[in-house]
């Protein structure tokens, strides 16, 4: 299998895993919301899952973005994250909660633990981001027929 193919992989996983765990969506027959939990432990998944709550997030107190940490933190376990973060595991659930208010030397003590950064982008970024990722069980039953055949 081409490393493209397995890439590709990754990301239509992290893209179930968003649409299904933070957007609330219905999850497919062959993914159930434990399996979806369980691909957290993939690095590669995880980043782009992480990603993509924060990139679609465009509440005021970045609600998407702390529920997709939350979510991965009880995946790898909260003691586990505590212990290379220096935070305590009740904190870290306390900043994580919805009325949760972390600061942003928590925020990226946390996500440096988790393997990734926070970085800033510009208006410009925002406006020529590419729309929110569509997974092929929300596509049309004839559009998922034709890319069945060609083997998409």
């Amino acid at each position: 299998m081409s490393r493209a193919r397995l890439t590709e992989s990754e990301e239509s996983l992290a893209a179930e895993c968003f649409s299904v765990l933070i957007e609330k969506n219905r999850p497919s027959r062959s993914m159930t919301k434990t399996a979806l939990l369980a691909q957290f432990r993939n690095p590669t998944v995880r980043t782009d899952f992480l990603k993509l709550c924060i990139e679609y997030d465009d509440s005021k107190d970045h609600r998407q973005f702390k529920q997709g940490l939350l979510l991965v933190v009880k995946a790898m376990g909260a003691t586990q994250i505590s212990k290379v973060t220096g935070l305590d595991r009740v904190n870290l659930y306390r900043m994580l909660a919805p009325s949760g208010n972390p600061s942003f030397l928590s925020v990226s003590k946390l996500c440096q633990a988790l393997g990734v950064r926070v970085w800033v982008v510009d208006q410009d970024f925002m406006a020529h981001r590419q729309p929110k990722p569509i997974r092929r069980l929300d596509l049309p039953p004839d559009l998922r027929s034709r890319l069945k055949k060609l083997g998409l």
